[in-house]
């Protein structure tokens, strides 16, 4: 049996440098009983454990091995399916519509959702030029669903300009999004 302690650790036994260890052998004592210190390096014990170890037939990977309930990786989320071919018509309602139905479909993506780049560019794209053409019409301006509508671009906006394309959006932002989303369809339904 051996007994492993740190240097210096066994009957004030001082170690000749940081990386010995004290090793005491039941074989090493002498006939009265007592065990008599060994100096090892920290290298030629971890050498001898493992050489141990794979005598007894266990490798690095068994804890890997043992393990009951393994992690799978969750298949690839399928492709969502985008337009790119956004132009605005002239119709606050109808492209009202459309950038909500952009928006929401990219703060719904999740990580490493194919395409996801390109559709959040297409859909900030988008976003940009809606904001840009009704932005000044005073008869939409001043409309409910354009300023939640605006305050939701906002914050979409904000998220990929701070975090990038692929980045998706988090829960916390997307439950507000989505519950800003719902008050917008709310308002153009009523005319607002």
């Amino acid at each position: 049996m051996a007994f492993v302690g740190a240097a210096g650790a066994q009957r004030g036994q001082a170690a000749r440098s940081r990386n010995e260890v004290v090793i005491c052998r039941a074989e090493d004592a002498p006939s009265g009983g007592a065990q008599t210190p060994v100096l090892r390096t920290r290298r030629e014990v971890l050498s001898a454990a493992a050489a141990l170890l794979a005598a007894a037939g266990v490798s690095a990977a068994a804890p890997a091995a043992f393990a009951q309930d393994a992690a799978v990786a969750p298949p690839p989320p399928p492709p969502v399916e985008y337009k790119f071919d956004f132009r605005l018509t002239g119709d606050y309602k109808a492209d009202a519509t459309a950038v909500l139905g952009n928006m929401r479909s990219v703060t719904g993506m999740a990580r490493g959702t194919p395409g996801m780049a390109d559709n959040v560019a297409g859909t900030r794209k988008s976003m940009n030029e809606f904001v840009a053409q009704y932005r000044r019409n005073g008869k939409v301006s001043g409309s409910v669903s354009f300023s939640t509508l605006y305050t939701a671009i906002n914050t979409l906006s904000g998220h990929f300009q701070s975090y990038g394309n692929s980045y998706p959006v988090p829960e916390k932002r997307r439950k507000r999004l989505n519950a800003q989303y719902v008050e917008i369809e709310k308002a153009l339904a009523r005319g607002r």
